[in-house]
């Protein structure tokens, strides 16, 4: 019988080395997966453990729900109190922070130390602070700026003359948005979408203001003068020598003139 050798070209030996490199492997991923087997163990074991502490816990706080419960409903109270306080505290510190930010922006302003409103006896203060004299010039005008040069006069800035530039004026009114429109009264600013109750307080005052001056022959000295004055204060408030439409288109009027001063003052 003949013996045949058996060659092994390059590629076999090559495979042989990847089979080597992998039963190495295979040795190494057994003994991993050995030590993991024994952590998995000591896990068990260490939950087991766990878990029966666990279960005497649960019996000291089933003994122990009676207390807790009490003291929860407790902490429940507090609680409420709490936020009932904490909430009063922020709605305060807004408020404050608006004042702040509206006294910054100069739109509140102080006069001898007390703030300049517009409500039913701003007439009475008008009538004290300007000469009536003045009031007879502005009521000679007969139209809204018979009004807006009084409010300008009764607002201005303390210490700022009348012929200074850029005078600041303080009204008790300020625009909000396209239409609206805040005044101050009582201490606190009021929304007034539409400026309506602010015109009727400004035609409520300004009618006592002019009727309290216009007067024949004591200071008005022409009657004819006295007649027209009266004409236009009567155009003030609805009444039987005013039409509705005379009274409704003064309103507007005066409404649109008073957006253009405000407008113009905030700048």
């Amino acid at each position: 019988m003949s013996t045949k050798k058996i060659k092994i070209s390059s590629k076999g030996n090559d495979s042989i080395e990847i089979l080597k490199k992998l039963l190495v492997k295979i040795e190494e991923l057994e003994k991993t997966n050995k030590l993991l087997a024994d952590k998995v163990n000591d896990l068990e074991e260490t939950n087991y453990e766990l878990m029966g502490k666990i279960d005497s816990l649960e019996d000291v706080v089933e003994g122990g729900n009676g207390k807790i419960s009490t003291m929860s409903n407790k902490l429940d109270k507090v609680e409420d109190v709490l936020d009932y306080k904490l909430d009063d505290i922020e709605d305060k510190m807004v408020e404050i922070s608006r004042s702040l930010n509206v006294i910054k922006s100069g739109k509140i302003y102080i006069n001898s130390f007390e703030f300049k409103e517009l409500n039913e006896n701003t007439h009475l203060d008008i009538c004290k602070t300007i000469d009536h004299d003045i009031i007879i010039n502005k009521l000679s005008l007969r139209d809204h700026r018979s009004i807006l040069r009084i409010l300008e006069l009764f607002y201005k800035s303390e210490g700022v003359d009348d012929d200074m530039e850029n005078k600041k004026i303080n009204y008790p009114i300020k625009l909000k948005g396209k239409i609206g429109f805040e005044y101050f009264r009582n201490g606190k600013w009021l929304d007034d979408n539409y400026g309506d109750s602010i015109i009727d307080l400004l035609l409520m005052n300004f009618n006592k203001v002019f009727k309290s001056v216009n007067l024949y022959p004591q200071k008005v000295k022409q009657v004819e003068v006295f007649m027209e004055n009266q004409k236009f204060i009567d155009e003030l408030s609805l009444n039987d020598n005013c039409s509705r439409n005379s009274y409704n288109n003064f309103r507007k009027e005066l409404k649109r003139h008073l957006k253009f001063e405000l407008r113009k003052n905030e700048n």
